[in-house]
């Protein structure tokens, strides 16, 4: 960092890392699915924060066929369907004085001997990569409610905050549609008396059959789940599970640590399992969570058990087939900004980040801006199954 100037750390690609006491949410979805904001090519760009996309489904009915010099059997025109999109608006700010940045020891330095780091950039450093893990945070967020059928947001003063389906106060919502027998006991596949909590639950004919649904529902058959480690538990206890495998030491062909990926902290609470017993499925355990309601940003808050909330509460599991741009995908969309009172409007797309200089005190305000809204082209290929029947 010594020699960087300010303008060169407030580029969108520059990557800093700092010791944290509390370790961020990794940002497995958006990184197995391919929606990362940060990489990749976008599914779309809009110019517009409202735009739609077309839909034209394949068939699977036959033709008829024709009897011997007869005309042609004239079939309807397929209708072409439209779903529409609105892209969330992420912009947040971070004002910084500069007399916090001049002449002002690294943090983490007590020594009076230690030199003094003149540009403050550390410092600098910690308030963007701050800001920026709010937007990363969002994102995950999205993408994990996607997953369970949508999200909404909610009036918080002058801006809005992500909120749930259910959520009483949400003001818009965007419902992904995914069908109710999707949902919850996937249509009656995971039977009362079949929960995932007992030893000998039926977990391999639940598999089997919510493969020959796929097939019918959608021709992508599931091949990961994913789900917390709590309910993962439950599955190296099953007895169904332990007697196909052929192991009454091992039932799992492997368990792999997942790897990190970009500026992701070293998450050990997330790997990989696959079992002997159900070779064709990846199990993904992914422990991670965030808080959702507007609360103190101070280590006790974020750590309280009433406020961190897990992206896949106990007893459920998300099942998706493999990762394609055929049913998943993001959009992002083009603003135009203006830098400062004497340079010309410019239109950025995707993540941007910029400065903007006041006097009286001096100071500058770094802003972020990103639009986002991911995708789900296909929505009867995403599961959200109650495996522990909690309600039911």
């Amino acid at each position: 960092m010594p020699g960087m100037s300010l303008d060169q750390l407030m580029k969108p690609g520059q990557i800093l890392t700092s010791v944290q006491r509390l370790r961020t949410p990794a940002s497995f979805f958006q990184n197995f699915l391919g929606i990362n904001p940060y990489s990749g090519t976008p599914t779309m760009v809009s110019d517009r924060d409202t735009f739609g996309y077309d839909i034209y489904a394949a068939t699977r009915t036959m033709a008829n066929v024709s009897p011997g010099y007869s005309p042609p059997v004239q079939g309807g025109r397929k209708p072409v369907g439209q779903e529409l999109a609105t892209l969330y608006r992420f912009h947040p700010s971070r004002e910084i004085f500069y007399n916090e940045v001049y002449k002002m020891r690294p943090l983490g330095s007590f020594n009076s001997n230690t030199p003094v780091d003149d540009m403050g950039l550390r410092y600098v450093a910690l308030q963007l990569a701050h800001a920026k893990q709010e937007i990363d945070n969002s994102i995950e967020w999205m993408v994990a409610h996607m997953l369970k059928g949508g999200f909404g947001i909610k009036d918080d003063g002058d801006s809005y905050r992500l909120c749930k389906l259910d959520d009483a106060d949400a003001v818009s919502l965007n419902n992904y549609k995914i069908p109710s027998s999707n949902l919850g006991d996937l249509g009656g596949i995971i039977a009362s008396g079949e929960e995932w909590t007992l030893a000998g639950a039926p977990i391999i004919n639940h598999m089997m059959e919510i493969d020959v649904m796929s097939a019918r529902i959608s021709g992508f058959p599931v091949r990961h789940v994913i789900l917390n480690g709590i309910t993962a538990s439950y599955l190296f206890n099953n007895t169904k599970l332990s007697q196909t495998g052929g192991s009454s030491f091992q039932i799992f062909n492997s368990i792999t640590k997942r790897p990190v990926k970009g500026d992701e902290p070293p998450t050990s609470g997330n790997y990989d399992v696959v079992f002997r017993a159900l070779p064709q499925y990846t199990f993904h355990i992914y422990n991670e969570g965030l808080v959702e309601t507007q609360v103190v940003p101070n280590e006790s808050e974020q750590i309280s058990t009433t406020n961190f909330k897990m992206f896949i509460p106990d007893g459920y599991a998300i099942m998706v087939p493999e990762p394609s741009p055929l049913w998943v995908g993001w959009s992002t969309g083009k603003e135009v900004i203006l830098e400062d009172r004497h340079s010309q409007p410019r239109q950025v797309q995707g993540f941007t980040t910029w400065r903007t200089h006041e006097i009286d005190p001096a100071r500058f305000e770094a802003k972020f801006l990103l639009k986002y809204i991911p995708l789900l082209m296909m929505p009867n290929v995403v599961m959200y199954a109650n495996v522990h029947r909690l309600g039911l």
